[in-house]
């Protein structure tokens, strides 16, 4: 069920994000509000848990418990009656880029928001993320059968791509292509070998590689 969007508080929502309504929740067991909001999260304008859960206590009554019961009408604000699709922002060839990186970690949290806003106001205008580091692990959803399973760190991709460029900041995604450990380790076949051991071979002892061949 949706009805139009109440007011979100203290949370912020993504500027320029699509159309939003508020939908109704309906609990079926004692359920706590954190897990409500990262439940809903990717679906809302809103870009981190601890923002949406803010935005729903206001749209809640002002709620101050941290459980909702079984029955509970909850209203989800900011929810997006469609996708965001968000298209690269064209750079000079000539542009001087003032960047600040951000591990996946920081960059899907409330302080890497708060971060990449400090960063705006001194003056920077690009900011590097992971989408995949060294380790093989991804911080954004990619559904593909080698990916690795666990909750992306960054759970809405364009709509980070939209807060960056709001801001006037310049996306540039990092991306760790063949020294992968998870690759390694989980499909040995890929891996770069040693002649010595026959084994994944190792850089100086620590994170693998797969062939690109």
């Amino acid at each position: 069920m949706q009805s139009p969007a109440l007011g979100a508080g203290s949370g912020k929502a993504a500027p320029g994000a699509s159309s939003a309504l508020t939908e109704i929740y309906n609990v079926t067991h004692k359920t706590n509000v954190t897990s409500i909001a990262r439940m809903y999260v990717t679906k809302t304008s809103f870009m981190t848990v601890p923002e949406l859960e803010a935005a729903m206590r206001t749209a809640n009554g002002g709620k101050q418990d941290n459980f909702f019961n079984k029955g509970d009408a909850v209203a989800i604000p900011g929810f997006l009656t469609e996708p965001i699709v968000e298209k690269p922002v064209p750079i000079a060839k000539d542009a001087e880029m003032r960047g600040i990186y951000l591990t996946g970690y920081t960059a899907g949290s409330l302080r890497g928001n708060e971060l990449i806003r400090r960063w705006r106001a001194a003056g920077g205008n690009a900011v590097v993320f992971d989408v995949k580091d060294f380790d093989g692990l991804l911080t954004v959803p990619f559904d593909h059968p080698l990916a690795p399973t666990r909750r992306p760190l960054i759970s809405n991709l364009p709509k980070f791509a939209r807060f960056l460029h709001s801001q006037g900041l310049h996306a540039v995604a990092r991306i760790a292509l063949f020294r992968d450990a998870y690759q390694a380790e989980n499909h040995s076949q890929m891996a770069v070998r040693s002649r010595r051991t026959g084994q994944a071979w190792r850089e100086n002892g620590k994170l693998a590689w797969v062939d690109p061949s």
